[in-house]
């Protein structure tokens, strides 16, 4: 046999052996994890082969839901400048200001009731540096998510602060409504302080006539 015939032979028969002891592994571990189950059901039976039925009161695995805090905090939205009274395709200034009641703040979500068929409203930004905000669009309210930089320094005690800043545009006439939702869906307004507490506050809605 010449030499490349009996190099190649010899590959063959190394990758076969390779084949047959992979093959011996795995059943030998299909054989292993078998015998392990029927043990833990075994283990699960009484003698007579019925199911261990659970005792009343066995410690069962409990998640801590944190009561909110409820203090004089607010949020309130109002026009900036003031005003009470606009005519449709008007552009309205708007923002929504805070009260922490003492506490530092980290974050907030606020929910932004509105009606879409009588008002139009634009991108909402932070009024301030300290925090980021994402906004997203719901069918009849805006939901603004804000957290605290990572690297911001700065005392975020909210005393009658501004939040967010925004435009709007009437549609219709009458009376135009925006109010901050206490709870949408599984969303909720909120902020949450240093401590990670939640902190309901309280909600201060607007209403302007539109001409």
């Amino acid at each position: 046999m010449e030499p490349q015939e009996q190099s190649m032979f010899s590959g063959m028969r190394f990758l076969y052996r390779m084949i047959v002891v992979t093959f011996l592994v795995l059943l030998v571990g299909l054989v292993s994890f078998f015998f392990f189950k029927s043990s833990l059901i075994t283990s699960k039976t009484n003698p007579d082969g019925s199911a261990i039925q659970p005792s009343v009161g066995a410690a069962t695995p409990k998640f801590f839901t944190p009561t909110p805090i409820i203090n004089n905090s607010s949020l309130t939205v109002e026009v900036r400048g003031g005003g009470k009274t606009f005519k449709t395709g008007q552009t309205i200034n708007l923002q929504i200001k805070g009260s922490s009641d003492g506490l530092e703040i980290d974050g907030y979500d606020i929910l932004l009731g509105y009606d879409p068929q009588a008002i139009e409203i634009g991108k909402i930004s932070s009024n301030l540096s300290a925090f980021q905000i994402f906004q997203f669009k719901n069918k009849n309210y805006l939901t603004v998510t804000s957290i605290k930089r990572l690297n911001s320094q700065e005392n975020t005690i909210l005393h009658n602060t501004v939040l967010v800043k925004f435009t709007a545009v009437a549609k219709k006439r009458g009376t135009l409504k925006l109010e901050i939702l206490k709870s949408a869906r599984r969303e909720s307004t909120k902020f949450v302080d240093k401590l990670v507490r939640v902190v309901v506050p309280k909600l201060i809605p607007l209403a302007v006539e539109i001409q």
